[in-house]
């Protein structure tokens, strides 16, 4: 299965990546825990899971990591790094993503990931609003907190 998986997810799971115990403490990842990224790193890590994404994704991923911000800052950036070069990147062209509807309500970014849906991929997200698009276009589409909630549950 390829799975797209948004901005917010990348950057817990760089985050944890680096330093479990840092999600939930950095400044950008403060509403996730280290065991969101245990099940994080549980889903993205399955042997059918190929991980796409899109410049746009590891742009923001990047800016949200923050530059410089002492020593976590230029190592955070290096996992980021080592991510990139692990994961599989498409491109999809800003005049092609302005020119879709859902544009206006989700950005670039998140217009970018719902036309690779189209490809029959799967996404997976915290964003309720690219959530609800794909499902109402028909794509295949998880809420990461819907995960959250039924592992709380348990």
């Amino acid at each position: 299965m390829v799975l797209l998986v948004d901005s917010s997810l990348l950057l817990v799971f760089v985050v944890g990546t680096f330093r479990r115990a840092l999600v939930g403490h950095h400044k950008r990842t403060k509403e996730y825990t280290p065991e969101d990224y245990d099940l994080l790193k549980q889903l993205l890590t399955m042997d059918d899971v190929k991980i796409l994404a899109t410049p746009n994704v590891f742009t923001e991923v990047s800016d949200l990591l923050g530059y410089g911000a002492g020593k976590d800052g230029r190592e955070l950036q290096k996992a980021l790094g080592r991510l990139v070069t692990a994961v599989d990147e498409q491109y999809v062209e800003s005049r092609r993503v302005s020119r879709h509807d859902s544009f206006p309500g989700l950005g670039i970014a998140d217009t970018a990931m719902l036309l690779l849906l189209e490809a029959g991929h799967e996404l997976l997200t915290v964003d309720f609003d690219l959530f609800q698009a794909a499902q109402s276009l028909g794509f295949r589409a998880t809420n990461f907190n819907h995960l959250r909630e039924a592992q709380l549950l348990e």
